[in-house]
């Protein structure tokens, strides 16, 4: 099996809870210690009008522990025998209570893609004891060879957010668009240090995220 670090980046979209949540086959090592949900997003990111986006997975699991003891995350596409393992993953606390921890940027090798099909997933708490379930990855295959100038001549089902960041490139606001943002200069007048500006679409009730080229406000 190979093995495959995640990454960073800058412009990153967040993890946008209540979108996917994937219940199914749940199993752990201690009856007390389980994953409750998943969420799984594939984001395509266009770098520019002309390319082709690259594509990466966001994966997080809501457990029965406290956010802070996650110590490993590894996901692994059953047919190909792919595993992407991130060490101390992302904690977060969401609003009813729940604890997720996962990661954003689960990457292909370079000049791949992110497989679709079945993947498993094992959680590991700073005990040793695992939690594992399973979730499938799928996402239109056309998009991987089509360009942002494409995508938006395309007739497919989207759902519009933007995404706001300031001059060093951290994220300020995503969301939808507010009635009164009819240009940039009246998002400015909201978000005076917003800088750039992303539109992001989602598809498949959220389970893909287009991220169109970043832009001046």
């Amino acid at each position: 099996m190979k093995y495959i670090r995640a990454r960073t980046k800058r412009f990153f979209l967040p993890l946008v809870f209540g979108t996917v949540f994937l219940f199914s086959l749940f199993s752990c090592s201690d009856s007390e210690t389980r994953i409750t949900g998943l969420v799984s997003t594939t984001v395509l990111d266009y770098a520019d009008w002309e390319s082709f986006p690259t594509a990466r997975l966001s994966v997080f699991a809501e457990t029965t522990l406290d956010e802070r003891a996650a110590d490993e995350i590894k996901i692994t596409h059953n047919q190909s025998g792919l595993v992407w393992q991130c060490k101390n993953p992302r904690k977060i606390a969401s609003t009813k209570n729940s604890t997720w921890a996962g990661y954003t940027n689960f990457v292909p090798v370079q000049g791949s893609y992110i497989p679709q099909g079945n993947y498993s997933i094992s959680y590991v708490d700073m005990a040793g004891q695992e939690c594992q379930s399973i979730f499938t990855v799928s996402y239109p295959e056309e998009l991987l060879e089509t360009t942002a100038a494409e995508f938006n001549d395309m007739k497919i089902d989207r759902e519009e957010n933007i995404a706001l960041y300031d001059p060093e490139g951290q994220l300020i606001y995503y969301g939808e668009r507010k009635d009164s943002w009819t240009s940039n200069s009246e998002i400015r007048k909201t978000y005076g240090v917003a800088e750039k500006i992303r539109i992001c679409y989602r598809l498949s009730n959220g389970r893909t995220v287009c991220m169109m080229p970043v832009e001046n406000l």
